[in-house]
This record gives structure tokens, sequence and C-alpha cells, in this order.
């Protein structure tokens, strides 16, 4: 090879050689105009579920329990505690009074003193409270944080409409904290039983008493809350009933509250057995006919009072 070649193929050599260190040389500058930017993104903070502690003062409310709706749905059953709480009827301003041998308390409206639920919910917490036997506790746990609406409704067996229902509480829980609500008795509670007319079978002349008999069955057949059972879808669990709106409008109603609700409409359309039909024929048999009439018509009641049965035995 000649001597100009060689020379040539140096040159060529040297300038890739001179390139080649350029390039490494400038690739940290490179990296470094291009700094990595930190990301900015976040994870939400973890929300801790609260708690809802309600105090229901069935000890007062004659042993009878009263069902916690949360929602408009329910969430547990306040049993009554073993205790001797008496409450009084409210007087003419709204003032009932619930006492012990050791203690009286106040509700106004329906609901406890502003200062009374504060002393109260100091109390509970501790193990030494003179009204821990008036209070069941419906304690809810992990519950979301928000708002939440309260309602409890108390059985009164043998009322027209076997429950009183408190009006709404708003509460809300706060992450991670424990809300405590102590809840009133309504003013329409009460144990007093109402009078009812008593079934008889003959008037005092020995004849039937159709008319009394047509004018419940007149009754039966406008009767909201009877028209409310016979509509209602039944359900495993709880189940709707579009009550008149005297009644609380629609409610979900479990299936041992429905029972009560058949109950008290049973109470209020009790007839003569056909044992007492039988007795009235028997002294006044002139008035044969009039109680064959009369029976076709207690038959008839008798069947359309079938379906409340069955709710009352559900």
């Amino acid at each position: 090879m000649s001597r100009n070649v060689w020379i040539a193929l140096g040159l060529v050599a040297a300038v890739l050689a001179g390139l080649g260190a350029g390039l490494f040389l400038r690739a940290p500058s490179q990296v470094a105009s291009h700094p990595q930017v930190p990301s900015t993104d976040t994870q939400p903070a973890a929300v801790a579920p609260g708690e809802i502690k309600i105090w229901v003062p069935t000890g007062a409310t004659d042993g009878n329990k009263a069902w916690v709706y949360v929602d408009g749905h329910i969430e547990g059953v306040a049993t009554a505690p073993t205790g001797d709480w008496l409450a009084s009827p409210p007087d003419q301003d709204g003032v009932r009074r619930i006492q012990d041998s050791r203690r009286v308390l106040t509700l106004q409206s329906g609901d406890f003193t502003d200062s009374e639920a504060d002393a109260l919910r100091q109390e509970m917490g501790s193990q030494t409270s003179d009204a821990g036997n008036l209070f069941a506790l419906v304690d809810l746990q992990n519950r979301p944080p928000g708002d939440y609406v309260v309602e409890v409704a108390y059985l009164m067996p043998q009322q027209a409409f076997p429950f009183a229902i408190t009006r709404k509480y708003d509460i809300t829980v706060q992450d991670g904290q424990t809300t405590q609500l102590f809840v009133g008795i309504p003013n329409d509670w009460s144990t007093v039983v109402p009078a009812r007319r008593a079934p008889m079978a003959c008037t005092a002349d020995g004849r039937a008493n159709v008319g009394d008999l047509q004018q419940d069955l007149d009754r039966y057949a406008r009767d909201p809350t009877v028209h409310a059972l016979r509509a209602m879808e039944l359900q495993d669990g709880a189940s709707v009933i579009d009550l008149p709106p005297e009644n609380g409008g629609p409610r979900e109603f479990d299936r041992a509250q429905i029972g009560y609700i058949a109950n008290a409409v049973l109470y209020g359309y009790a007839e003569p057995s056909h044992a007492d039909v039988g007795a009235c024929k028997e002294s006044t048999p002139q008035f044969a006919q009039s109680f064959e009439a009369y029976e076709r018509l207690l038959g008839d009641f008798d069947d359309q009072l079938r379906t409340i049965r069955a709710l009352a035995q559900n």
C-alpha cells in the first residue's frame, strides 16, 4: 500500500476517535439538561369508619320493645332492660317525667332536655350510672362518615296503631369518631288501652244486631291500614307498608311488627262468635230469619279477615 494511502487512513481514524470522545464527553451534560421531576401524585388518606351509639329508654316503656331505623331501614331492636322506671303521661305543656326510686328525668315534647342529654352522654360512659337500667343500647359500628337520620318506633300493643314513632333525628358521623344519641319517648306513646264496643250478636229486644255488624263491615272496607296490609308484598325480611299519613306513611316493617299491626286491626274488629249467635237464636226463636241473614254477613266478614289473621300469625 502506498504511503499516501496510509496517511489518509490515519487521518480518518483520528477524526473518528475525536467524534467518539466528543459524544462521550457530552453525554453527562445532555442527561443533566433533563432532570427527573418528582411525582406530585398522593394517595388519598384512609377513611376510618365511625360508630353510632343509640340509647333508647325502653326501661320506661312498660317492658315493650322498640325498633331503631337509620335512613328508613331497620338497624336494630331495643329490648327493655331490667328496671323499675315509670313514665308519666305528658302534661298540657308536653312535659313527661320518667322516674325510678332514685331519679327523675324530664322530657319536653318527646325529647330529653339539652342539659339532661349532655349529662347522660357523660354519665353513660361510666360504670356507675344510675340510669343504666333505663336505656337499651343499639350500637352500630363501622359506619362511613356522613349524615344519617335516626327514628325509633316504640311498641304499643292493643292500640289502634301499635307503634309510637319518634321525630327524625339528624346526626353526623365523623371520621373514626363515636356519635351518641339519646332518643326520647314520643308524646303519643301510651299504655292506656282504648275503649271498644263490646261485640253483641243481638239487640236488647232479642233481634239480630245487623246494624252494628254492617257498620263494622263498612268501616273495614274503608280502613286505610287494612288496604295497606292487603296490598303489601310480604318479604322474608322487612316489607314496606304504604300506611296512611296519620300512621307515618310508607315505612319498612319486619315480620314481628307486621304481626302487631295485623293483631291491632283484629282487635278493632272483634265480632260475636257463632256460639253467641246460637245463644241469641235460642232465646228468641221468633227472629230466626233475621239471624240467618246475620250469620251470612258474619261469615262474609270472617272471610275478609282471613288475610289479616294470616299476617297476625306470620
